[in-house]
C-alpha cells in the first residue's frame, strides 16, 4: 500500500471530485503494472491528472526496492514517458510564468517570459528566455510532491540509502486519529528540528505544522468511511486513509495551479 494512489482506491477519494473514465481506468489497469516490470519497480502508483486545455496529463510515480522514486507522464494512459528532474534555472524561469497560465496539453509547447528590467536594460537584446511544458509539468509535479504529499504516520520506514518506504507492518490509525492533522506527516519534508543526517520517520513535519495554518482540512466520507486531508494550497489534492487498516495514499486531479491567495481566504 505505497503513497500515490492505487487504482482500487479510487472510490474513496470519489466524493473529493476525482474522476477517472473507464477507457482511462481500464488503460492504467494494463499500462502501471507493465511501466513496473519494464523499469523493475517495485510498485508503479497514479499520481493523478493536471488537466490541460487540448489533453490531460496522466502522472505516475515509479519506485524501487529502496525507496528511490520516479516520475513519468502520458496523455492516453499508455505510453509513459520520464518526466525530466528540472534543473534551479528552470525552476527559477517556471515561478517567473504568469499566475493562472494553464497548461496546453503539448509537452513540447514552449513558452516565451516576459524579459526582466534588468534584461530589457541591456545594451545588446538577448533572446528571451524560454521553458518547455514539459519541464514546467515537472517543476509543478515537484512542488506538489514537496509541500503536500503526505501519509499516515507510522507508514513510513527509513532505508539505509537516507530515503524513506511504506513500511509493511503498518496497520492504519484509529477513525479519532484519522480526522486529526497531527496524525499526518509530510513524506517529503523534514521538521524544522531535524538535523541534515536524522533519518527517521520522526523527523519528517507533521502535517499541523503546514503553513499557511488552515491550508489543510478534514472530513470523514459517510458512504465509505475513508477519512479525506484535502489541500486549500494545491486544490484538486486529496490524501485518504481507511482507519484501522493498511490502506492510504493520496492523488493530485487540477489543473496545476497553486492558490497564491490562500493568505487572504482564511481567517
Amino acid at each position: 500500500h505505497l503513497q500515490s494512489m492505487e487504482l482500487q482506491h479510487h472510490p474513496l477519494v470519489a466524493s473529493a471530485g476525482v474522476t477517472l473514465s473507464v477507457a482511462v481506468r481500464a488503460a492504467l489497469q494494463s499500462s502501471l503494472p507493465l511501466l513496473c516490470q519494464t523499469q523493475r519497480f517495485a510498485s508503479a502508483k497514479l499520481l493523478g491528472q493536471i488537466r490541460g486545455l487540448s489533453a490531460d496529463y496522466l502522472v505516475a510515480i515509479g519506485e524501487d526496492e529502496v525507496g528511490e522514486r520516479r516520475y513519468f507522464y502520458c496523455v492516453d494512459g499508455v505510453s509513459w514517458a520520464a518526466l525530466p528532474t528540472a534543473s534551479e534555472p528552470e525552476r527559477a524561469l517556471c515561478s517567473r510564468l504568469p499566475a493562472g497560465l494553464l497548461f496546453t496539453g503539448d509537452p513540447s509547447h514552449s513558452l516565451t517570459l516576459p524579459e526582466l528590467e534588468d534584461d530589457a536594460a541591456e545594451a545588446e537584446p538577448a533572446e528571451p528566455p524560454s521553458v518547455s511544458e514539459e519541464v514546467r509539468l515537472a517543476v509543478t509535479v515537484e512542488q506538489i510532491e514537496n509541500e503536500c504529499a503526505m501519509v499516515p504516520k507510522g507508514a513510513l520506514a527509513p532505508t539505509a540509502w537516507g530515503g524513506f518506504r511504506s513500511d509493511p507492518s503498518f496497520g492504519g490509525i484509529k477513525a479519532e486519529a484519522a480526522l486529526n492533522l497531527s496524525s499526518y506527516v509530510l513524506r517529503n519534508c523534514k521538521a524544522p528540528k531535524a538535523g541534515p543526517m536524522a533519518f527517521s520517520a520522526d523527523t519528517l513535519a507533521s502535517a499541523d505544522s503546514t503553513v499557511p495554518a488552515g491550508a489543510l482540512c478534514t472530513r470523514l466520507d459517510p458512504a465509505t468511511g475513508a477519512a479525506l486531508v484535502r489541500s486549500l494550497l494545491f486544490p484538486g489534492f486529496v490524501a485518504y486513509c481507511q482507519p484501522n487498516t493498511p490502506v492510504y495514499g493520496y492523488c493530485y486531479f487540477g489543473d496545476g495551479k497553486k492558490n497564491v491567495d490562500i493568505p487572504f481566504m482564511l481567517p
